[in-house]
């Protein structure tokens, strides 16, 4: 039994042993277990943490992508800024001379070249001192340099010397450039010779002054150019009426009487535009029919249109019944447009429109004739300038469109025209439904 027992109490140490070292292996396997599940959350959150900087580099690329375009915009921008300066610069007409902040020339423009004799390598790097004339004394200059350092700007007259040695006057506008803390950065000094601008302007005075004389004494003519020639087309119509010619003389009579009306309209025609330029053509503001104007246009054009088998057509909208203005001057505008539409058209239309869309009353006038070619809209309606260089120059002065425009020009509107070789010529009046004061 002794023996049984002992052998009993081995088994259960045996078994407590065995117990312990399972307990043992269990507490080892939930360790292992628990550092396995930190092992995997924590390369879950690594993993997290890696996507995330990765999208965030992603970003952070992109980003840096998105800058280093916008520089490269900015700076092609900047180049072609400069350049625009650099020939804004180069093309002005007056001198222009940047320095830096201690006075030092950097840029000079051809104008300062030319204006004051030196070269652009001879003045960079200098103080533009060298130009003063000694007509100005320090207290001059104190103030100078003061106006700009207080207000940023100083403007007057000067007296500078050229390389020459010759003094001479200009007017002077220096401005200072100021960085972000207020310290000047650069100065930039424009200036403008004031004896060749006062040379151009006597020289544009005496012109003026030529042209209004010239026009006056056109303007002033009116009497004794039509008095003469209305003496020889009244003999000329007298004479057309006498049954005793031959028809050779009656030929004779009647190419006297065309030609005496070709120079009546070419003189009515130069006395008006000289009248127009040297301001001696008030207008008659009254109350007109718009309306009507355009018919009676239409019945005296008609049975010139029929003659050359030409449909004339007349057409308005919207007009009011009566308006304020020189109706005198304005008929006399669309009957030199209707004169050549008729004149240049061969087949086809003419039409006359007339409308208003307020503030303006608009007319046109449009043909299916030989139309313009495009280097002579340009000076279309510049005095003696025709629409065609062709066999229909003998019939005209080239005076008709200088005034249609000129008239139309002193009621406060305006004249275009469009046309193309081929394809008839439009042209379009906008005159405001309220004459000017």
């Amino acid at each position: 039994m002794t023996e049984i027992a002992a052998d009993l109490q081995r088994r259960l140490e045996a078994c407590e042993r065995e117990n312990r070292l399972l307990r043992e292996q269990t507490r080892q396997a939930e360790r292992l277990r628990d550092l396995w599940q930190n092992a995997v959350l924590q390369l879950k959150t690594t993993r997290r943490e890696l996507i995330d900087s990765q999208v965030e580099l992603q970003h952070s690329y992109q980003t840096q992508e998105k800058r280093l375009a916008e520089l490269h915009r900015a700076n092609a921008m900047i180049e072609q800024l400069a350049y625009s300066d650099q020939q804004i610069l180069e093309n002005m007409c007056e001198a222009v001379v940047v320095t830096n902040a201690t006075g030092q020339i950097i840029e000079v423009n051809p104008a300062f070249e030319e204006m004051t004799g030196y070269g652009r390598d001879e003045v960079v790097g200098k103080n533009p001192r060298f130009l003063q004339s000694g007509r100005h004394s320090a207290e001059f200059y104190r103030h100078f340099w003061q106006e700009i350092l207080q207000k940023g700007r100083w403007q007057g007259e000067i007296w500078n010397k050229r390389k020459s040695g010759e003094i001479y006057p200009a007017f002077l506008s220096v401005s200072a450039v100021f960085n972000w803390d207020g310290s000047p950065i650069n100065y930039i000094g424009i200036s403008m010779d004031l004896e060749e601008l006062k040379r151009a302007q006597a020289r544009q005075q005496e012109a003026e002054t030529a042209s209004r004389a010239k026009s006056a004494f056109l303007a002033n003519m009116t009497h004794e150019l039509r008095t003469p020639l209305n003496v020889l087309l009244g003999y000329a119509q007298v004479l057309q009426c006498d049954s005793q010619l031959s028809p050779k003389q009656i030929q004779a009579v009647t190419t006297i009487r065309k030609s005496g009306d070709y120079l009546l309209d070419l003189i009515n025609d130069v006395l008006d535009l000289a009248r127009i330029e040297a301001d001696q053509l008030p207008l008659q503001v009254t109350r007109y029919d718009p309306a009507a104007l355009l018919r009676q246009l239409a019945s005296t054009f008609g049975p010139r249109a029929q003659q050359k088998g030409l449909r004339l057509h007349c057409e308005t909208e919207s007009l009011p019944a009566m308006i304020e203005g020189d109706s005198k001057r304005l008929q006399q505008a669309l009957k030199n447009l209707l004169d050549n539409a008729l004149k240049f058209t061969d087949t086809g239309e003419v039409r006359l429109r007339a409308c208003s869309k307020e503030p303006l009353l608009l007319f046109e006038v449009s043909d299916s004739g030989i139309g313009i070619a495009a280097e002579r809209l340009d000076t279309l309606f510049q005095p003696f300038q025709q629409a065609s260089k062709s066999l229909y120059n003998a019939q005209g002065t080239g005076l008709g469109l200088a005034i249609c425009q000129r008239l139309i020009a002193r009621m406060g509107g305006k004249i275009t025209v469009e046309s193309a070789p081929g394809e008839g010529s439009r042209f379009r009046i906008a005159l405001p439904l309220t004459p000017p004061a």
